[in-house]
């Protein structure tokens, strides 16, 4: 405010800077390219008029801490934790128990009738079953959990902050937070909890027929352990810098299609010009989004085609194992358990 003199006095005006943008040839404002309402939406919010630059996401680098794990398992509750993993557990020892009645009724089928063979099998079955209703239900309710826990805090952590963090956040790092990382707390985490979790049963399961049915399988065991080890050591430190990378990479384009939204008003006034470079520097942000992205995609691939030639590594040690036992005789195994031993492997390859 003030009189015309001294705001145009004022070196550093922006009412200066648009009289001389209003002056230039055929009075078209869109020719100053380089005005600073141009810079400050294509730079995202650099200095203007003794403005500080919003921060950005801070792409973190190394290990998670495990304060983060322990966070997330206190918001979804220990005592359900301990639930959960005793639910799955004897989901898994029930699927188990299954296969190894078929494989034993397959060699005494004289010994049981057709009532106890169905008798047993629907016992079993409806234990299985009711394993994994419980363990699905207790999944879900933990993920609820902590997800209306982490929401909760976070809003109200936005909420309750001063005035100065708004002013040195990106409006971008905010949608961000409680846009797509709240989507994949939401969604994301639980369900890939979810199969991590059976995952990781069914292998041990699945090992324990395999030893159980052939012991020298485990000298293989042991060395595609320390492979599978060194493989996952490697694409982890990979694949969590490419999250993070790719979470860090969505804020700067959110930033500028809020921008642009609330401000599409004075980008239309401003002719094409402007509109064309407002619509370069967004494409140049999803080409960039778009690029982690495909490292992601490209990194879980790399990872998917060594885990299937370690299993079928794996399958096509146990058969060869089988058929030699079969032929010299080396262990005394039915048929009905090498069978098990190969249909428990098929889990390792996928």
């Amino acid at each position: 405010s003030g009189p015309l003199s001294g705001l145009m006095v004022t070196k550093s005006s922006y009412f200066a800077s648009l009289v001389a943008r209003s002056d230039t040839p055929d009075g078209d404002p869109s020719s100053d390219l380089d005005g600073p309402l141009l810079k400050e939406g294509l730079n995202n919010g650099q200095e203007i008029e003794g403005k500080e630059e919003p921060a950005q996401d801070s792409v973190a680098y190394g290990h998670i801490s495990s304060s983060v794990y322990f966070s997330y398992l206190r918001d979804v509750g220990f005592g359900l934790c301990g639930l959960i993993l005793l639910s799955t557990l004897m989901m898994q020892v029930s699927a188990i128990a299954m296969s190894a009645w078929l494989a034993f009724w397959s060699t005494h089928q004289a010994d049981f009738s057709s009532s106890q063979f169905l008798l047993i099998s629907g016992v079993i079955v409806g234990g299985n079953a009711l394993f994994a209703l419980l363990r699905s239900f207790l999944f879900a309710l933990g993920g609820l959990r902590a997800a209306r826990r982490i929401y909760d805090q976070l809003a109200s952590a936005v909420f309750n902050s001063p005035l100065a963090f708004f002013e040195h956040t990106a409006a971008g790092a905010l949608i961000n937070r409680f846009g797509k990382d709240s989507n994949t707390i939401d969604d994301q985490l639980p369900f890939m909890l979810n199969i991590v979790l059976a995952q990781i049963f069914s292998l041990l399961g699945s090992f324990a027929v395999m030893t159980y049915s052939d012991p020298y399988i485990i000298f293989l065991l042991l060395l595609v352990g320390i492979i599978y080890y060194r493989l996952q050591k490697f694409y982890r430190v990979t694949s969590r810098e490419l999250k993070r990378l790719d979470s860090a990479q969505r804020t700067p384009l959110y930033s500028l299609f809020l921008e642009c939204l609330s401000n599409a008003v004075t980008l239309r006034s401003l002719g094409a010009s402007c509109r064309e470079r407002y619509q370069q520097q967004l494409h140049l942000l999803v080409d960039r989004t778009l690029r982690v992205n495909m490292n992601v995609m490209l990194a879980s691939q790399w990872l998917g085609v060594r885990l299937q030639l370690l299993g079928a590594a794996v399958v096509s040690a146990l058969a060869l194992t089988v058929v030699l036992n079969a032929v010299f005789e080396l262990l005394p195994i039915s048929p009905g358990l090498a069978g098990l031993s190969l249909v428990y492997s098929f889990s390792i390859v996928g």
